[in-house]
């Protein structure tokens, strides 16, 4: 089986991986293994086609694959070998429409999540703050709404601050995000390194700030991002939990 999400709304895009297609296969295969590949690593094709041929023991595999372009006519050809396999199922998540070379993935059944915007922008974070028993007034929505508008992990990382008794911030400062970022990355301090991270969770989302944080990180610190970034596109963790543990720890 062979899914497709695309778009650049990463947090809904996330979430509905995490929900009903990760949740709901683990469910279905409680003894299935679930691998998580990003075609922009080294040798990750190879890991890909060996894990989807299976063991001696294994039933059924799910393996979710970012950044499919990076594959290139290789991983394409995969994809058609193991569309008609029913033990592995494939989850392709792309941040844009791919190129006509995946044309074979646009069944009808394939998710796009374009940023939303304006009323229906409102409507969901609405929604997702009362799904999440986060206690905000209209007026606060609407605020937030207005201040990140298309921008879904900003405007939610500003409702739970706003929960957790926050003011609403009436208009996005400017900041340079690499400048926080070296700041945050080499801070030992722990006040210290907590308020910069709500300094860059207030005026960046959560996901962008995980992904830049990479760049600026050594040494072990790079093997715990690397941890982080697997549980997180298997939907074990959030960007922003990522980024508090590595701010503890």
């Amino acid at each position: 089986m062979l899914a497709y999400l695309f778009g650049p709304d990463s947090y809904r895009r996330q979430r509905y991986l995490r929900e009903q297609l990760i949740a709901k296969y683990s469910a279905k295969y409680p003894q299935g293994s679930v691998g998580t590949f990003d075609l922009t690593e080294e040798g990750v094709l190879e890991k890909l086609q060996n894990f989807s041929g299976g063991g001696l023991f294994a039933k059924t595999s799910l393996a979710i694959v970012y950044h499919p372009e990076e594959g290139e006519k290789e991983f394409v050809k995969f994809l058609k070998e193991i569309a008609l396999d029913e033990t592995v199922s494939v989850i392709v998540v792309a941040d844009k429409k791919l190129t006509k070379e995946f044309a074979f993935l646009y069944d009808g059944k394939e998710k796009q999540f374009e940023n939303l915007s304006g009323a229906d922008f409102l409507k969901f974070i609405k929604a997702e703050a009362k799904a999440r028993d986060l206690v905000v007034s209209d007026a606060q929505i609407k605020a937030i709404g207005a201040a990140y508008d298309g921008d879904t992990w900003g405007a939610m990382t500003e409702i739970e601050r706003v929960a957790a008794g926050g003011a609403v911030i009436q208009h996005r400062a400017q900041v340079n995000d690499f400048d926080l970022l070296r700041q945050f990355a080499s801070a030992r301090d722990l006040p210290r390194k907590l308020g910069l991270l709500m300094q860059l969770l207030e005026y960046s989302d959560a996901a962008k700030t995980f992904n830049l944080l990479g760049a600026f990180v050594y040494a072990g610190d790079k093997i715990r991002m690397a941890d982080y970034d697997i549980a997180i596109k298997s939907g074990k963790l959030e960007y922003a939990d990522a980024l508090l543990d590595f701010t503890l720890a």
